[in-house]
């Protein structure tokens, strides 16, 4: 039973609590009045939820009894697990399409008023370029199939960054010299976001009821050129790295290679031939005009400051 002074609290249902966001969207939700209630394979714990009493449901996005138990009685969802990194397009949408349909489907049955918000992702908007792109969108038509309009909301993050992320963790190494190979090509722009900032814009965006499509991105959604961002981790790290650009055909090339070696080996590796698409590719700028109004939510931390923060987290864990 939760202690008396959460019985009275909204319920939020979430998914994804054990990944990088997740651990943020715990503390913000917690943090806007919510009593907390995740889906979880394992034992959940982490720094961020000091404090915080979680109603635990063991299971995956592909066992129905254990949706129903996450979903029975809530005021939301948000949907936040998925899988980055797959064998095939098979794998990418059992999960990101095959599990949001069906937790869409067990809020449909049992809080047929609770507010759904999907977390997607900005690689949505271009599904032809990886399986995971196309699996993100089509997670957002199923769910849009299932739930009425007025009570969904969809978000598209860019990428997200911030202390205990192993994704982004290679943009510091590169930081760290003495080579830092940039393979955006010249030109290039991309969206990111400092991952207490967009766990901010959900809890903000649940505690709205928002509902329709929207981006996220810090003070400049049109993007950065990836050097830029590059030149503030190094100067933070207090490398001098020599910056050289590789060719968008060598990206193509080592994503084919890549992709074969985990073919072989059975590995799931994260550069394939479509992420090498997604790298390769020159728009990751959002629309100012895709992102929550402003009276809902503004970005806080800019990307020098988020950048800087990260790079200081990284070192600290010998990490860079």
């Amino acid at each position: 039973m939760p202690p008396a002074s959460e019985v009275d609290k909204p319920i939020v249902a979430l998914t994804g609590a054990s990944g990088f966001l997740g651990r943020y969207l715990v503390a913000a939700l917690h943090q806007a009045g919510y009593r907390v209630r995740i889906l979880t394979r394992r034992d959940p714990h982490h720094t961020l939820w000091a404090g915080i009493d979680l109603e635990v449901v063991p299971g995956t996005l592909e066992d129905q009894q254990a949706l129903d138990r996450l979903c029975l009685g809530v005021q939301a969802v948000v949907h936040g697990a998925g899988l980055i990194k797959a064998r095939s397009r098979d794998d990418f949408l059992a999960v990101n399409r095959d599990g949001a349909g069906r937790l869409a489907r067990a809020v449909s049955r049992l809080s047929p008023n609770a507010y759904f918000l999907l977390i997607s992702s900005l690689a949505a908007r271009h599904p032809e370029l990886s399986y995971y792109s196309e699996s993100k969108l089509a997670g957002e038509e199923i769910v849009s199939a299932i739930l009425p309009h007025d009570r969904l909301g969809i978000l598209r993050p860019p990428a997200i960054y911030g202390p205990g992320d192993q994704e982004t963790l290679v943009l510091f190494k590169l930081a760290k010299g003495p080579l830092a190979l940039l393979g955006q090509p010249r030109g290039s722009r991309l969206a990111i976001i400092h991952a207490e900032d967009a766990a901010r814009a959900v809890a903000a965006l649940t505690q709205a009821r928002l509902s329709g499509r929207w981006s996220l991105a810090d003070q400049r959604p049109t993007g950065y050129d990836f050097g830029e961002l590059l030149k503030v981790a190094a100067d933070t790290l207090g490398a001098r790295p020599t910056y050289i650009q590789i060719p968008p055909a060598l990206i193509h090339v080592a994503g084919a290679a890549s992709e074969y070696w985990g073919r072989i080996t059975g590995r799931v590796v994260m550069l394939t031939r479509g992420k090498a698409r997604e790298i390769t590719h020159k728009d990751w700028g959002v629309d100012p005009q895709d992102l929550p109004p402003a009276d809902v939510w503004i970005p806080q931390i800019t990307m020098p400051a988020g950048i800087a923060a990260t790079a200081r987290w990284y070192r600290s864990q010998n990490l860079v």
